[in-house]
């Protein structure tokens, strides 16, 4: 791949190297993206001419912490992905509780308390979140259990991905 680097640090017309190097790997937790531009920020001159008083953290430095680009390799673990969306106990779906309270004629402040303190006491692992809003009375008022559990499907979120992924990987 082309990349802009420095070994050493120093001025820019004396350590900047313009080259192929190899392509990196991403490893668990990463993607590579491919950097389609670039600016420079300040933090990168600043580092790259040793202004900041400190070694290098790497023996080679690509700068760029400024870009945008495409991410063009990536690493999925649907098991791992699962157990972080366990981990919130529901919360993912809060905003859809939120918009079914207002559609059913509660105040927008008011749904939004109602959600808040049951999304609290979900966040300080005192319940499944949907568990505490069948528990909770002003929710009750409004919302049947059939409806909440509707609001917890995890397909609603994920049903145009296969449209998405066309759109966007198409070769």
């Amino acid at each position: 791949m082309k990349a802009c680097w420095y070994e050493k640090t120093g001025a820019a017309k004396d350590v900047l190297v313009l080259g192929e190097i190899p392509a990196p790997e991403p490893g668990p937790g990463e993607v590579r993206v491919k950097i389609m531009v670039s600016a420079v920020n300040p933090s990168d001159t600043k580092g790259r001419a040793g202004w900041r008083g400190r070694p290098m953290p790497y023996p080679r430095i690509v700068p760029h912490q400024d870009g945008a680009g495409v991410i063009d390799k990536l690493v999925v673990y649907p098991e791992a992905m699962r157990k972080n969306l366990d981990r919130l106990g529901g919360l993912i779906h809060s905003q859809r509780v939120l918009l079914a309270l207002t559609q059913k004629g509660v105040a927008r402040d008011d749904a939004y308390a109602i959600v808040q303190r049951n999304a609290m006491r979900a966040w300080r692992n005192e319940g499944e979140f949907l568990n505490l809003l069948k528990a909770d009375k002003d929710v009750a008022k409004v919302l049947s259990a059939q409806e909440l559990e509707a609001l917890f499907d995890l397909g609603y979120h994920l049903k145009h991905v296969n449209a998405i992924f066309k759109r966007v990987f198409v070769d």
